[in-house]
């Protein structure tokens, strides 16, 4: 998380991780929110409070183990090194993720890594970008479909 985190999600952490200051909680969540869209006050409201809703399901001793758990990588490498196929999708205006630093790292692991990135993407490409995240997600789907 270190790594690929972006300083500003890495400053988030311990108002997502503190059981103590229910307002930090609660004003870090609705920061959260906000930073996964390039312009938020354009995101209807419902939809942002939808997507508010789900992450108060978890509480901060969950969000601090989905985010800092230890997992053996042994068998996601292996599968890495024998073909797995990976599409990275990443946006040049992402404020959670360094796409950049993520596809540095998984380069030399996969043999079949592709790498789509989206000018102006947020981390919620899919939203704000959704024509271009489609064409890449379905070109890669598409490309390892007919892979005999």
């Amino acid at each position: 998380m270190e790594d690929v985190g972006t300083p500003f999600i890495i400053g988030l952490l311990p108002g997502l991780f503190t059981t103590t200051d229910v307002a930090l909680f609660i004003n870090t969540k609705h920061e959260f929110i906000a930073s996964l869209f390039n312009e938020p006050d354009n995101v209807p409201v419902d939809m942002k409070w939808s997507w508010l809703g789900s992450t108060m399901m978890q509480n901060p001793d969950v969000c601090k183990a989905v985010l800092t758990r230890v997992q053996d990588p042994q068998k996601f490498l292996e599968a890495a090194a024998d073909g797995l196929p990976l599409l990275v999708v990443n946006g040049t205006r992402d404020t959670h993720s360094k796409g950049e630093v993520l596809v540095k790292k998984l380069e030399p692991l996969f043999k079949d890594l592709e790498v789509c990135t989206i000018q102006g993407g947020s981390h919620s490409m899919f939203y704000d970008n959704k024509v271009e995240f489609i064409q890449a997600v379905t070109s890669f789907a598409n490309r390892v479909a007919r892979k005999p």
